[in-house]
């Protein structure tokens, strides 16, 4: 039986990864580095759902905008970067290696070796955040401003959705997809959220769009990585609608379902075709500041 995927780390302790893992100074990470070249809360592994649809798969390692880098194999770490078994991982001289010996036991739905995974659909908010315009970006500042920028971004993106209930399920290279499960906090949290990006989006820092869609969704549960799978049309229509929103130059979005949900003002609107969907959809514009 492989050994579950884990770190180890400078001390030579060995850490297993059963859900997202956060390394930083300060005692309120996963694992706090005694380092004082790291940053308070540094950088994230995550494990995520192998789908070539929703981007790369496997270990994540993800830096939050720190301030002396995150290192892969002697590469620094500009965008979510997926970890290999033997991979060393090094933030600010605090060297960490990866180890997995199996990718392929927890990259499917339905079973994880001889364990069946809980499925079961439900109603799901989901949202997908993607920064605009990274190439250009890359191409205009500093190579070095580059992953601080995303990092932050990524840092506080998953600060604020998390402080409104929500669960980051997938990072995306230059994004992300998080969801709320259908309660009344999630219709109340919503709105102040989308209110909170609206303002951070003010400052072009980096520039992003985000865009909210709700309808039912297949959900797996990973056991052994404390893990939630995402699955099923409304998840690609999320994606889709993503791509929309740049097409029409919208930095929010909400898809029909999820406007009358939330039953915000309308400050626009516009039906489109999506790729992949037949007839054409209505998706809102809200209105969020007075």
């Amino acid at each position: 039986m492989p050994f579950p995927p884990h770190l180890i780390l400078p001390d030579g302790r060995i850490h297993e990864l059963h859900g997202p893992c956060t390394f930083g100074r300060h005692a309120g990470n996963d694992l706090t580095l005694d380092n004082d070249h790291v940053s308070s809360q540094h950088a994230l592994i995550q494990w995520q759902q192998n789908r070539e649809d929703l981007g790369v798969g496997g270990f994540l390692l993800v830096d939050l905008g720190s301030s002396n880098g995150s290192y892969v194999n002697g590469r620094r770490v500009t965008r979510p970067v997926k970890l290999k078994d033997g991979d060393l991982i090094d933030l600010a001289g605090s060297r960490i290696e990866f180890k997995s010996e199996s990718e392929t036991e927890y990259s499917t739905v339905g079973t994880i070796g001889s364990t069946v995974i809980d499925i079961k659909k439900r109603n799901i908010w989901l949202m997908v955040a993607d920064i605009v315009g990274s190439t250009r970006m890359s191409q205009e500042i500093s190579p070095e401003e580059v992953p601080r920028i995303n990092g932050n971004w990524f840092k506080s993106c998953r600060e604020k959705v998390e402080t409104h209930g929500g669960h980051m399920n997938q990072y995306l290279g230059d994004g992300f997809l998080c969801y709320w499960e259908d309660t009344l906090e999630a219709k109340s949290n919503l709105p102040d959220l989308l209110r909170v990006f609206s303002r951070l989006q003010l400052r072009k820092n980096p520039p992003f769009r985000v865009v909210l869609h709700y309808g039912q969704t297949v959900l797996g549960s990973v056991p052994t990585l404390s893990s939630l799978n995402l699955h099923g049309p409304n998840v690609n229509f999320v994606f889709r609608m993503e791509k929309l929103a740049g097409t029409l130059g919208e930095p929010i979005l909400l898809s029909e379902d999820a406007s009358k949900g939330l039953a915000l003002p309308e400050f626009a609107s516009h039906r489109a075709e999506l790729s992949g969907y037949d007839g054409r959809f209505l998706f809102v514009v809200p209105q969020l500041h007075a």
